[in-house]
């Protein structure tokens, strides 16, 4: 439950917000309000740092605060206005109660100055709430494409494997017709070649048969059915044909 209230809270969102507060700490030692401008260059590093380190965890609590109340709306709920806007509000009124519980408030300036705090971050807010729904649209604008061509391939996958099933539907009763007329014609006038072409349709039969009733063949079986049929080619064109098999061992 936790992980899911916190899903976008990444190192990218992260380094973001750190480079966002880098520059308002920046920004705030080089004011001269901060009074350390114009002052020794290690009082203004320590300014920086000491600046910086507010404006991380004002910020990181905002992140973190927004993000779980988009992802406690679940999917439905972020893409609605309201759900939004409190995420915003909820991001900014935390950064200002934590910047007033570790104590980053001016003497005296408690309710004030908080609600300065408030209204000053709720502009971050808004841009954090509204990259995350954006980032979140934009993840499941991939996802949806992604499954769309995986989609497309099985669908022109099966395509492909219907035409070549109808292709050797159309191929093979061809071929068986014309082998038996060749055994045929053998058997008149050589019966011994014509009993080997007979042998070798049988076993080209045997082997290929079963490939009918089955997607998918092992490399034995296409070396066999190739085999058997190279053989009938053999005993039909003679000495013309001349045939090897290079193939490792099953």
């Amino acid at each position: 439950m936790t992980l899911r209230l916190l899903n976008g809270l990444s190192w990218k969102a992260l380094a973001l917000v750190a480079g966002f507060c880098a520059l308002q700490a920046l920004e705030w030692v080089l004011s001269p309000k901060s009074g350390v401008i114009g002052g020794p260059a290690a009082e203004l590093a320590f300014g920086f740092l000491g600046r910086l380190a507010v404006f991380l965890i004002t910020g990181v609590t905002m992140l973190i605060t927004a993000l779980m109340v988009l992802n406690a709306a679940g999917r439905s709920g972020r893409e609605s206005f309201v759900v939004a806007a409190m995420a915003v509000l909820a991001g900014a009124g935390a950064s200002a109660l934590v910047r007033y519980a570790v104590g980053a408030v001016p003497v005296g300036e408690g309710p004030r100055y908080m609600l300065l705090i408030f209204t000053s971050w709720l502009g971050s807010s808004a841009v954090l709430v509204a990259g995350y729904i954006y980032y979140l649209r934009a993840q499941a604008a991939q996802q949806e494409a992604r499954a769309a061509d995986l989609r497309r391939g099985q669908l022109e996958t099966q395509q492909l494997a219907t035409r070549l099933r109808l292709l050797q539907a159309q191929v093979e009763p061809h071929f068986l017709f014309n082998t038996l007329s060749n055994v045929r014609r053998l058997c008149q006038s050589d019966a011994a070649a014509g009993r080997a072409m007979l042998g070798q349709l049988t076993r080209y039969l045997r082997a290929a048969l079963p490939r009918m009733r089955e997607h998918e063949t092992t490399l034995a079986e296409e070396i066999d059915l190739v085999s058997a049929y190279l053989g009938l080619q053999k005993i039909r064109m003679g000495a013309r044909l001349e045939t090897s098999i290079e193939a490792p061992e099953p």
